[in-house]
């Protein structure tokens, strides 16, 4: 606890300043005795959203740990659909689909494995996210984006292969890059206006990764162009299909590093958040 009168540092119990001999607890309204435990001094508005901020460390360092376990899985299918992508452009050349069908099986179990540990991991960010629109509007308007992208991501896969299918996922995608954009801003807005250089860095991130996930989009948009014109074997499909998936998942990769670093940033500053505004709002 600081003394709201000198800025003495006290113990969490003290009545009184060693220093000063100013009561800091019962003779303050209660707002004011809240603003000397939380160490911050300013308008009861202020206050509540300087809390605000703070309590969202926690959420956003739990959704900094998913990220980096959905980019370490997402590394893992990369070297997966590498080794597909190999054994496929083989099966083009010799014509024998044996030994392609046979890699494929092989991997059927780790891809299985990845993809439940991915919706756990998944479900989990999604509950950090959640917490976080109490922080801004933002992050509100990016969970918002979130669910209903998932959604859409669903109905895309059980379209798969229909005349529509590719339209539906081409949707999810859109409202994965309206999703970045809005979680970048309630970022760059929590660390304002203490840190105007990493409120910067992550508006740079909205428009990196927004530009990432539209390249995505026009991939996809392409490959299914591509494929309806017809006239592609089996193996030539699984060959292109897993080139695709390699370009989406390093795609993935990049933005996954570039925001785990933001992300740490931004998790440290709150940890000091506290720290750094009494000092300033107590000196004034």
């Amino acid at each position: 606890m600081i003394c709201p009168r000198c800025g003495a540092v006290l113990p969490g119990n003290a009545s009184r300043c060693f220093e000063c001999g100013a009561s800091v607890r019962m003779s303050m309204p209660e707002h004011e005795r809240e603003s000397a435990l939380t160490g911050y001094v300013g308008s009861r508005e202020e206050e509540l959203e300087f809390n605000r901020r703070k309590k969202a460390r926690e959420p956003l360092a739990d959704y900094t740990g998913y990220q980096k376990v959905m980019m370490i899985l997402d590394l893992v299918l990369c070297g997966i659909i590498i080794l597909i992508a190999i054994a496929a452009k083989k099966a083009v050349r010799s014509g024998k689909l044996g030994d392609l069908q046979s890699t494929v099986a092989a991997f059927s179990i780790p891809m299985l494995v990845i993809a439940v540990i991915m919706v756990i991991v998944g479900i989990k960010a999604i509950i950090s996210v959640s917490k976080l629109q109490e922080s801004n509007g933002n992050f509100a308007t990016a969970f918002k984006f979130l669910i209903v992208g998932l959604v859409v991501s669903f109905l895309g896969n059980r379209l798969d292969g229909t005349d529509i299918g590719w339209l539906v996922s081409l949707a999810s995608t859109l409202l994965d890059v309206g999703y970045l954009y809005y979680f970048c801003k309630g970022a760059a807005e929590l660390c304002m206006p203490e840190n105007r250089s990493l409120a910067d860095r992550w508006s740079l991130s909205c428009k990196i990764l927004v530009a990432l996930q539209i390249i995505s989009a026009v991939f996809l948009a392409y490959f299914e162009l591509f494929v309806r014109k017809g006239g592609i074997d089996a193996a030539k499909l699984l060959m292109y299909s897993e080139i695709l998936l390699l370009v989406g998942t390093l795609i993935d990769v990049v933005a996954y590093l570039y925001i785990i670093r933001n992300l740490n940033m931004t998790v440290n500053f709150l940890g000091s958040l506290g720290r750094l505004n009494s000092g300033e709002n107590y000196r004034q």
